[in-house]
Formats: C-alpha cells, sequence, structure tokens
C-alpha cells in the first residue's frame, strides 16, 4: 500500500508541477469514480496525509489538496447517486470526516493559502472541508479561552 501510495504521491505531484492546476486533473482522474470507489479514496488520501503529518510533522500542500478535492469530488458522486453508500459505507465517511476536522489545525498548517483557494472556489459553507482553517482558528480559540468557574 505504502508503494502505491508513493506513486500516487509521485503523480499528483508531477501534475503539479506540470501545470499547477490540480483541481482540474484530480476532478478529471475522480469524475468516473462511483460514491463508493470515491469514498476509498479519501480514506486513502487521508490516510497517506495523516501518515505524513504524524510522522514528519508536515506534507506537500498538494498532498492535502488531494485531500480536500476528494471530499468535495465524494460530495458531488452523493449529489448525483444521493443513495451511493451504504449504510456502513455513511458510517465510514462519518468517522474519516470526524477524523479529518480532527486535523484541521494540520491542515491550515499545510495550507495557509486555503483562504485563496476558497476564494477561487467560492465553496457553499456546508462545504465544511474548505473552512477548515476557520475550523481550526475557533477550536484555539476555545482552548485558550478563560475558563470561567462558578
Amino acid at each position: 500500500m505504502a508503494r502505491k501510495a508513493a506513486t500516487q504521491l509521485k503523480s499528483v505531484q508531477w501534475a503539479w508541477k506540470q501545470n499547477g492546476q490540480f483541481a482540474k486533473w484530480a476532478s478529471k482522474y475522480t469524475k468516473h469514480l462511483s460514491a463508493s470507489e470515491l469514498l476509498n479514496e479519501y480514506e486513502h488520501h487521508l490516510r497517506f496525509w495523516l501518515w505524513c503529518m504524524r510522522k514528519y510533522r508536515k506534507c506537500e500542500p498538494e498532498e492535502a489538496d488531494v485531500v480536500l478535492f476528494t471530499r468535495e469530488d465524494l460530495w458531488e458522486a452523493l449529489k448525483r447517486q444521493p443513495d451511493g453508500l451504504t449504510k456502513e459505507e455513511r458510517k465510514k465517511l462519518r468517522e474519516l470526516d470526524r477524523e479529518l476536522k480532527e486535523h484541521a489545525h494540520w491542515m491550515a498548517k499545510v495550507l495557509p493559502d486555503l483562504p485563496r483557494i476558497r476564494r477561487r472556489l467560492k465553496p457553499p459553507r456546508s462545504h465544511w472541508w474548505w473552512f477548515l482553517d476557520k475550523l481550526a482558528e475557533k477550536k484555539k480559540r476555545q482552548q485558550t479561552a478563560p475558563k470561567v468557574t462558578k
């Protein structure tokens, strides 16, 4: 699996370096996949990204981008095919989303230009994965806020 992930990462980095239009490349690659296949892609990319962050405390922005764009493509697939995931797959999606939200601070660190990406894509607020930097800021404020005791 690590070898496959490394090969995919190299192709992702190559595509990014070629024209800086990773979003187009990713969507072109994933457009034909079913919701179930995209869930597997999302899990794969999320796990690889988390592994990189845990091991090295840093990753290339492209590794984070692929997680967010795959999540977007999964949303699009579910919009086209609302029953595209089984009950077990929907549970897995919720778990993966929870894990991504837990690590919002890492995403904000790896993608400091997330606000610029958001301005370009103009996602609705319901596409929370594009607002992970905001979630990280909110969590940080909550953790640093003085606790009121009675």
